[in-house]
């Protein structure tokens, strides 16, 4: 293992160096399931994952670290009313982490709270994008990571736009009634 070089000779002369490595293929996979339910801000936030080796049995007693990242992301007028700030994602932080070990069957849970970022006003109409990081760790050393999709939720003053109490308006289609803000 380490640099080897490939040249060609005669025409079109060149040569280039490439890094030769050991590989060793993964034992077992990791997965994260998303939330059943769409998740309220303030609500706890439970995800079901398992580590499975490749040949179908569990990995049990392997250790696993967790990590929540929370972004935050404005609608699209958002950005024409500000048109001085700099496109681009906005800065991201962790709001929870934590440690746990699979269990005999290889199960893992996670909790954690979907906070809002209290620095953003609600005027502003964010969603919060929440995403899980967890890396496994077997007996042997080898370590797997796993991150399922992405999820969000907008600010609970927005979610509250879609509640019952508003009047609805029957539809001439047929379809869903559609809600009416007084």
């Amino acid at each position: 293992m380490g640099r080897m070089s490939i040249r060609v000779e005669g025409a079109p002369a060149g040569q280039t160096n490439v890094t030769v490595e050991e590989y060793k293929r993964p034992t077992f996979h990791v997965e994260i399931d998303a939330p059943k339910t769409a998740p309220r801000l303030g609500d706890t936030v439970e995800l079901a994952g398992t580590a499975t080796a490749y040949t179908g049995a569990a990995t049990d007693e392997a250790q696993v670290r967790w990590r929540v990242v929370r972004e935050v992301r404005f609608p699209p007028w958002w950005f024409r009313r500000r048109w001085w700030l700099p496109l681009g994602p906005q800065d991201s932080q962790e709001i929870a982490h934590g440690t746990a070990m699979t269990d005999t069957r290889g199960g893992f849970d996670i909790e954690f709270i979907a906070r809002p970022d209290p620095s953003v006003p609600e005027k502003d109409d964010p969603t919060f994008r929440y995403t899980v990081h967890a890396d496994v760790t077997d007996a042997a050393g080898e370590t797997r990571s796993a991150r399922p999709p992405p999820f969000g939720r907008q600010l609970a003053g927005r979610q509250q736009a879609c509640s019952d109490n508003l009047p609805f308006l029957p539809s001439r289609s047929g379809r869903q009634p559609v809600g009416i803000p007084r």
